[in-house]
């Protein structure tokens, strides 16, 4: 999972332990590639030694064997980085006493993990409800979390309003704008 680049330690995604990745770098950034696809990218190390590590290269495996978090060099650069909140924490610690230890960080590592996906201002808000109202099901937070993130969403338009404003050009037959209709359907 961590790469070396110029004396420094640069972490990976953990699908990737294992293989040699080429590295490129600039005066700000490092990237690590698998072929053309940038899997991951870091601010560059100043210091020499440095380990520059991203928790989310390491939740697949903490969500199997949970115990290292809590001590984790990846965890404590995401809380000084302020990517790891006071209310992923306070999270945490309130599944952790409902749960017991290992059910609690798993949960919370299903959290973090749906950051991938959902917007962090509705996951955030979702685990304070979870918190404050002391249902702390990964499931419903994550429910209450789709329910924050739609409520930011643009209003959808439905598509017959699409085809409706489609202009009409005037070599083409009505048929073609219909939805579901192809050339092969009108012959």
């Amino acid at each position: 999972m961590l790469g070396h680049g110029w004396q420094c330690c640069y972490s990976a995604p953990a699908r990737l332990v294992g293989h040699r990745l080429p590295v490129r770098l600039s005066a700000a950034t490092v990237e690590v590639l698998d072929g053309a696809t940038v899997v991951a990218s870091h601010v560059r190390a100043v210091e020499r030694y440095s380990e520059v590590l991203c928790l989310d290269h390491y939740l697949e495996v903490l969500q199997r064997k949970p115990g290292p978090l809590p001590g984790a060099t990846a965890l404590a650069q995401a809380k000084a980085a302020g990517v790891f909140t006071d209310t992923h924490q306070r999270y945490w610690d309130a599944a952790r006493s409902a749960r017991g230890d290992a059910a609690g960080t798993r949960a919370l590592i299903e959290l973090l993990l749906a950051h991938r996906s959902l917007l962090t201002d509705a996951l955030l808000a979702a685990m304070r409800t979870a918190v404050k109202t002391g249902v702390l099901d990964p499931q419903i937070v994550l429910i209450d979390a789709r329910r924050h993130a739609a409520s930011e969403m643009a209003a959808v338009v439905p598509i017959g309003v699409l085809v409706r404003l489609r202009p009409r050009l005037p070599w083409a037959p009505v048929t073609t704008y219909r939805l579901g209709v192809t050339d092969a359907d009108r012959f």
